[in-house]
Formats: C-alpha cells, sequence, structure tokens
C-alpha cells in the first residue's frame, strides 16, 4: 500500500485508521539537517477539512504539497489510489499536479484517471461497492513538488442524525505542517478526544470549528524486524486509538440503539429458516444442546467472507438471503444465527467488537468496530459465539494475545 493511500482515506471510514498510534511534534537535533536532504521525501503540509450536517451527511477536503527527494519516493508517490463507497459518496479530484524546480506545473488531466472496481468488492460484490481511482502522476521527477486535492462527500449518512471522524496524524516520514479542521453544527453536542494537543475552538455564526493542528520533525530509526510489535500487540500493551476522535453519539446505549435498529428488521423467522432450524435441532433437549447445533450449521455450512464494518457497510443481509446465499459476512452470519435461534424461542443479540483498538469508554462511536459476534443471553451472563472461523469449536473466541479462549458466559456491564 503507498504512502499517499496512507495519508490520505475517504469519508466513509473517516481517515480511518491509518496504522499508526499517533504523531507528535519534535524538535529537530542539531546533528540534523534542517532541510531534511537525506529524507526520501517531505510532506510540506498536509490539510484535513471535514463539514458535517446534523442529518449525518458530511464532506471532507485533503489537500497535500509533498517535496520528492529520491527515486524511491517518485515510485511510491507515482501511483496514487484513493477508495471511496460508491453507493453513499462521490470522490473528486481537483487537481493533481508536479511543479518543477524551475516553476513549471504538469497537470494529471481527468481523462488519464482510472476508476476500478476494488479488491474486495471483485471478491464479494454484494457486499460493498468500494471503488478506486487509480492516478499515473505525470512527469513526476526528483526534485519535484506533487500538490494533490481530493474532496470527498458523503450524500447518505452512515448513521442518520449522527456523524463520527477519527484522524490520525501522519509519521510516515518528515511531516512539516499538519492542519486538521472540523467544521459542525454548533447546537450538536460533540464528544472529543485528542491524544495529542487540545483542539482550537472557534464559533462561527451558527457553527463550531475544532481545530487540530501537528508536526513529525524527527523519523524515528528502522525497527529489526524482531523488534516490531504486531498491531494487535501493541494495542494489547496499551496503544491508543486514533489520535483524535469525534462523535456525535451521546452515549453508547445511543450506538446500540443505532445499530439494533439496522439489525432488528434483518432478523425475521420465515418459514423456511424455521423449518431449517427444526431440522438442525431434531433429537436436541436441552438450550445448550439447540445452540451448540444451530451454532455449528451457521459455522460450517456458510461460507464466511471477511469484510470489516464500514467497508461492507453496517446494515447486514436478510437472514433467509444469508441461508439461500451460502455465505456472508460477520454481520450477516451472526443475523442467520440469531433467526434460526429466535425461531426456536431463544434469543440472541449482536454484539460489536475491535481487533483492533482498546475501546474509548468515554466516547461512544461506531467508527471503532470491525466484527459482529453474537451474543445470547443465559440469565443474567451471555455466551458469546463466533461463527465467521468456520472450524473453531463452539465457544470458541480469539483475544487480544491471538490465542483462543473458550466463550463461557460472564457478567456484561453494557
Amino acid at each position: 500500500m503507498s504512502i499517499i493511500r496512507r495519508v490520505l482515506g475517504p469519508l466513509a471510514v473517516s481517515v480511518l485508521v491509518c496504522s499508526a498510534a499517533f504523531c507528535h511534534a519534535a524538535a529537530p537535533s542539531k546533528t540534523e539537517d534542517p532541510s531534511y536532504a537525506s529524507e526520501p521525501y517531505v510532506v510540506e503540509q498536509l490539510r484535513t477539512t471535514v463539514r458535517f450536517e446534523a442529518d449525518g451527511k458530511g464532506q471532507k477536503e485533503q489537500i497535500l504539497r509533498v517535496r520528492v527527494q529520491s527515486e524511491s519516493a517518485v515510485r511510491e508517490f507515482g501511483l496514487l489510489v484513493y477508495p471511496y463507497m460508491a453507493s453513499f459518496e462521490t470522490l473528486d479530484v481537483v487537481y493533481v499536479r508536479v511543479r518543477k524546480p524551475d516553476g513549471t506545473v504538469v497537470e494529471t488531466p481527468a481523462s488519464e484517471i482510472q476508476e476500478l472496481d476494488s479488491a474486495v468488492s471483485r471478491q464479494a460484490p454484494m457486499y460493498t461497492d468500494q471503488r478506486e481511482k487509480h492516478i499515473a502522476v505525470k512527469s513526476l521527477s526528483v526534485g519535484d513538488k506533487l500538490e494533490v486535492d481530493l474532496r470527498w462527500t458523503a450524500h447518505e449518512a452512515m448513521a442518520p442524525g449522527h456523524f463520527w471522524f477519527d484522524y490520525n496524524f501522519f509519521e510516515g516520514g518528515i511531516c512539516l505542517d499538519e492542519q486538521v479542521e472540523v467544521n459542525v453544527p454548533g447546537d450538536v453536542t460533540l464528544k472529543v478526544s485528542s491524544a495529542a494537543a487540545a483542539p482550537e475552538i472557534k464559533q462561527d455564526g451558527a457553527r463550531k470549528i475544532y481545530s487540530f493542528h501537528s508536526a513529525y520533525l524527527h523519523r524515528a530509526p528502522e525497527k529489526s524486524e524482531d523488534e516490531k510489535i504486531p498491531a494487535w500487540e501493541a494495542n494489547f500493551y496499551g496503544l491508543a486509538p486514533p489520535t483524535v476522535q469525534i462523535s456525535s453519539f451521546a452515549s453508547w446505549a445511543d450506538v446500540g440503539a443505532w445499530y439494533g435498529g439496522l439489525q432488528q428488521s434483518r432478523v425475521q423467522v420465515t418459514p423456511r429458516i424455521r423449518s431449517t432450524a427444526e431440522d438442525i435441532i431434531k433429537g436436541k433437549t436441552t438450550d445448550e444442546e439447540k445452540i451448540r447445533a444451530l451454532y455449528e450449521y451457521v459455522a460450517t455450512r456458510i461460507r464466511y467472507i471477511g469484510i470489516d464494518l464500514g467497508a461492507g457497510r453496517y446494515t447486514p443481509h436478510a437472514a433467509e438471503d444469508v441461508l439461500n446465499n451460502r455465505y456472508g459476512d460477520c454481520k450477516d452470519k451472526h443475523t442467520l444465527l440469531a433467526a434460526l435461534l429466535e425461531s426456536v424461542g431463544l434469543h440472541a443479540y449482536p454484539a460489536l467488537i475491535s481487533s483492533k483498538f482498546k475501546i474509548n469508554a468515554d466516547l461512544p462511536t461506531g467508527s471503532v468496530f470491525d466484527h459482529v459476534i453474537t451474543a445470547i443471553p443465559q440469565g443474567d451472563s451471555y455466551i458469546f459465539l463466533d461463527t465467521t472461523p468456520e472450524v473453531a469449536p463452539f465457544r470458541l473466541l480469539v483475544d487480544a494475545e491471538g490465542t483462543a479462549s473458550a466463550g463461557h458466559p460472564r457478567k456484561c456491564s453494557c
């Protein structure tokens, strides 16, 4: 994946989650070259401006200016790839241009920008309409400055009446000036979390603007392979979610109500769902035997297609559709299991989880979740099941350390 793609992400995922924990400003040491001539590239400016409306729709614009100083950077920035979700947003390339040392400007014309299906949409076309714009930058050479302006417009809200935004400051290399501005209705109460400096907040008529600023001026030495910590392990040892998080949800209960509303109508017990469940549990007498049989059916007989929440959007397909298709992503497989259980008098609920981040309990948002498992009430506790591993034993879950653990009933404070 190119550097530029990690820097600039779609509004659909709210500039979601570059791989770095966060970037901080650091003054160069006395022995460093203040021009950074030895660096492969220098990001001179990275500016992100986001505007949300009260209905949850919005727009994001990102402007990048980078000084290209090596052949490796020419290769890295020579082909730009930007994703977007075609069903609810558009991506406009305002400009991509190269500014030569003598002042000459070479534009990459819109006619040469290719629009392609993403790899994940080719794998599962009914689950995501993710598209990509591929831009082969014209005339990029060492010593040039690359300038890019992109604009994503969401014409449909992920969660009507709500919005969220996540951002990680860039630390892939030297970044002299990075600015983030979030413009929201002044009467919307926001939850804001920032691991970097606190935002500047100003009132602009009926709007409120949150501004964040950072720079990354000291490139850390490369770690050996043995020293590199896997992302899941780094998270397990306490690394935080995105540096900046903003959400209009007032509580986690509101997040649950939003997702529950998306999922509830899809868990419909149809005659075929009922007859399938009755065939599966034939001869089973206890609730645990029935749950185990239905779980094993969904886990092993329904093929799993791995698409994160957000990329495949949040609304599952109807349970009978999943049964007919014989495949689904995590939320679809949960929906089918929940419908089968409901048809035999057992209740189940979706449990949204994050496999990447430690969730900030004080900032309710829909952005950090990338997986759905099933929670089945057992008195004042729950059994948690994950149907996606396909061959996993009953109650097997994978914890933050990447090891298996039994999903026994446990207390739940949700």
